[in-house]
């Protein structure tokens, strides 16, 4: 379990206030230093009236948001700190994808889960976005992966999944 070092932002049904625990963490400014932790700089987006429902259709297909991904959206588009905790399979990585490929920055997500990065990899690229997304782990040759980044740090990519452990290796923040 992971604990929150600053308040973070109320998003209805989930969970909110100083200093919650949880196993899953969405953390804006620390170093990422346990692999539950999932870290990237946010900032804010220019088009204060986008259309959220109509990106959330146009980029996953979706009529509409699941409780709780809506705020958990607008808050990461804000700039704000944001704790979501949703039970398996209920679209938390929407709530850092989608507000990822609405930016004009990078967001990376750091994850031990290599199958399940892959998974989503495959499936934003099935749904057009592959040009903007990429992964980045021990499984791909150094090629592959020399690649990726080089396409992150040109701003290429919008979102980039990492293994924690190449997201410790010496110099992968120098070459972000």
């Amino acid at each position: 379990w992971l604990r929150a070092r600053r308040p973070i932002d109320y998003v209805p049904g989930i969970m909110h206030g100083d200093y919650q625990f949880a196993n899953v963490m969405y953390h804006h400014g620390a170093p990422a230093r346990l692999a539950a932790v999932v870290d990237w700089e946010m900032g804010t987006v220019g088009d204060p009236k986008l259309d959220l429902t109509g990106a959330l259709h146009s980029h996953f297909g979706f009529p509409d948001f699941r409780p709780g991904q809506r705020e958990a959206c607008e808050a990461a588009l804000a700039g704000r700190d944001v704790m979501v905790v949703m039970p398996t399979g209920s679209g938390k990585s929407l709530c850092y994808q989608l507000p990822a490929l609405l930016r004009d920055d990078l967001t990376v997500v750091v994850s031990p889960l290599v199958a399940l990065m892959q998974d989503q990899v495959e499936a934003l690229a099935a749904r057009g976005l592959g040009q903007r997304v990429a992964l980045v782990n021990a499984q791909q040759d150094s090629s592959r992966n020399a690649e990726v980044l080089a396409r992150a740090a040109s701003g290429e990519l919008r979102l980039l999944y990492v293994a924690p452990e190449r997201f410790a290796a010496p110099g992968f923040l120098d070459r972000m």
